[in-house]
């Protein structure tokens, strides 16, 4: 232990003391998350059941957006709680797949809590898990499937209001309207047309400007009996209308893309819990 550290301790600890807080939890609260972390882990190793204090440390990694150690935390100390709590420990671990945007894995773990959720009948964790699962399946465009998720939060729930502007959102929007990446690339056959079709007009006049002018340097290149000029030229125009074939193809899946993070951009933690405050 370093002597800033030590000296760091004897001042909290004294501090803590007076306050009737825990020096762990001094840390915690002032976003000391490391040493906050090597405080719990102590009393942990003398009490691993303790559900609030594997919790607390699960939130170290969590608010320093170390989701991958959240999770790795997760799966280590749930083996020694009780069942009712490993369940929470679940909803946690789901979070962070979550946050790391495994979104298809947020939507398993949390599909797989559902039924044992159901026997319990744990309003608050059910309603967490109807929330985040809508969250994770409108992040794979699964919207019918969000709907329902969102329509079963109770409105007692503190993410009712929330859901149901989505549900809200979800009707009034209009289904995304996706390019197709095989008829871009056919309508590039002529030069430009492919982008444009994608929306790309920018490129598009840029693709048919050039492409026309390298076509025209070869013919009167050619005319003129210039070969060498023709010969590079040609191989310039050939290049830049393959491209504009390839690129067409990319521009109508960036434009999908596009409206696709459009559309998944209206729906979203609730602030406190994206801050996880």
């Amino acid at each position: 232990m370093s002597i800033l550290h030590k000296t760091l301790s004897l001042s909290l600890v004294l501090v803590s003391t007076a306050t009737c807080e825990t020096y762990s939890n001094w840390l915690f609260r002032n976003n000391f998350f490391e040493l906050a972390r090597s405080e719990y882990l102590k009393e942990y190793y003398s009490d691993s059941t303790n559900i609030k204090l594997i919790v607390k440390i699960f939130d170290t990694y969590y608010l320093q957006n170390d989701f991958q150690n959240a999770i790795n935390w997760i799966e280590f100390s749930q083996k020694n709680v009780s069942d009712s709590a490993l369940l929470t420990l679940r909803v946690l671990k789901s979070l962070s797949f979550y946050k790391l945007g495994k979104y298809f894995d947020t939507e398993v773990q949390l599909k797989s809590l559902l039924y044992e959720l159901e026997k319990k009948r744990n309003s608050i964790i059910n309603d967490t898990v109807y929330f985040y699962l809508g969250l994770s399946l409108i992040q794979q465009l699964k919207v019918d499937e969000a709907k329902l998720m969102f329509n079963n939060i109770r409105d007692q729930s503190k993410y009712y209001k929330l859901a149901t502007s989505f549900i809200q959102k979800i009707n009034q929007m209009p289904k995304i309207q996706k390019k197709s990446k095989t008829l871009s690339t056919l309508l590039a056959v002529i030069p430009g047309l492919g982008y444009a079709y994608s929306e790309h007009y920018h490129t598009a006049i840029s693709a048919m400007v050039v492409i026309t002018a390298f076509s025209i340097m070869t013919i009167r290149s050619y005319e003129l009996n210039n070969k060498p000029v023709a010969y590079f030229t040609g191989f310039l125009s050939s290049a830049w209308y393959i491209g504009s074939l390839y690129g067409s193809y990319n521009a109508a899946d960036r434009m999908n893309k596009k409206r696709e993070n459009d559309f998944k951009s209206h729906f979203y933690e609730p602030l406190e819990e994206r801050n996880h405050k």
